[in-house]
């Protein structure tokens, strides 16, 4: 049983391996590309990958707020990992248990944030175009807002199928990297305030592979650290592709 040092992924295992009443043999490390060699804005990204309008300021704070969830579970997920590593795992499974009440708490704000985009977000972003506004809350944060989760569905489920289907998150991310480098942000290059091993840009790929999993697109049962597309991901990866061809 391996514990991953960082990000969504070791949760997962802190769940497994307390539920299972196991301790975990070693952390491994995997390294991190460097940054590219250009800087875009949250919007520029193209290839249909369904950014968020930056004038939609209720997309921008649900973005952000899901992000300052994802770094309290980050926190709790580096203590239990501390708390496995002392053998301390009666800690170690409190953690857990509170870490999975937040992430719960996260999946919620995550539904809410679709719901908006589904009923809202387009008729708000329309009205918005109308009037002027001379700073939007988009413009003061875009410089310290991370890429959305939902730029990254498309370059995993490509990077899926161009793999044979499933790899593992390493070889998976490695190709994200390359599809993303020119659209990530500096401070997507940044690491989280938790788990100083872990990219930013690192973390939200694999809550946007959390995320495709709930929706049927990634298999739930794949070997761990392995990520697999399903039928209905395949599926879903040719119509955005089509959506891309079309908005192009």
């Amino acid at each position: 049983m391996e514990v991953y040092n960082g990000g969504l992924e070791s949760l997962q295992v802190l769940h497994s391996v307390t539920a299972k009443g196991e301790r975990p043999t070693k952390s491994p490390r995997s390294g991190h590309p460097g940054p590219g060699d250009k800087v875009y804005a949250v919007a520029n990204f193209g290839r249909g990958y369904s950014m968020m309008d930056p004038n939609n300021e209720v997309m921008v704070a649900f973005e952000i707020l899901l992000e300052e969830i994802e770094t309290v579970v980050a926190g709790f997920n580096e203590e239990g990992a501390n708390a496995f590593r002392n053998s301390d795992y009666e800690t170690a499974k409190e953690i857990m248990e509170r870490a999975g009440q937040i992430t719960a708490f996260r999946d919620r704000v995550k539904e809410l944030q679709k719901e908006w985009e589904r009923l809202f977000a387009k008729r708000v972003t329309e009205t918005l175009k109308k009037k002027a506004q001379p700073v939007t809350l988009a413009q003061r944060l875009q410089r310290g807002l991370r890429t959305p989760e939902a730029a990254f569905r498309l370059p995993i489920l490509e990077a899926l199928v161009e793999l044979g289907g499933s790899a593992s998150i390493s070889e998976v991310l490695n190709r994200v990297y390359e599809k993303m480098k020119n659209h990530l942000n500096e401070y997507d290059y940044q690491p989280l305030p938790s788990t100083p091993n872990e990219l930013r840009w690192r973390n939200t790929a694999q809550w946007c592979r959390a995320t495709m999993v709930k929706e049927g697109l990634l298999t739930p049962d794949s070997p761990r650290g392995i990520w697999e597309i399903t039928e209905a991901g395949r599926t879903e990866l040719t119509r955005l592709t089509q959506a891309d061809e079309e908005a192009n």
